[in-house]
């Protein structure tokens, strides 16, 4: 699935609960630091794993993110690293 803004990312994973969420961190209404922030508070996405997909990586929090895909990003990087995360919980 594929949202339009930060506010519908968070719409979309209530709904689908997804393993990986790739979050641009910069979109209209929400951006995707606080779309992952209300993510991380929902009690049924705890465990799903966010991707900050950016083209300033070094403006991350780790602790926020389970990784970084730096814009430019070849498609098969960004794929290897979904299927890495989506076998592991967070913790």
């Amino acid at each position: 699935w594929a949202a339009a803004d930060g506010a519908e990312a968070v719409r979309l994973a209530v709904e689908h609960q997804p393993a990986v969420v790739v979050m641009d961190l910069f979109m209209p209404v929400m951006d995707g630091i606080e779309a992952t922030r209300q993510l991380r508070s929902i009690s049924s996405l705890q465990h799903t794993r966010v991707i900050a997909y950016t083209a300033r990586p070094s403006a991350v929090d780790h602790d926020l993110f389970d990784a970084v895909c730096a814009k430019p990003c070849a498609p098969d990087t960004l794929l290897s690293l979904i299927e890495e995360l989506s076998g592991q919980q967070r913790h």
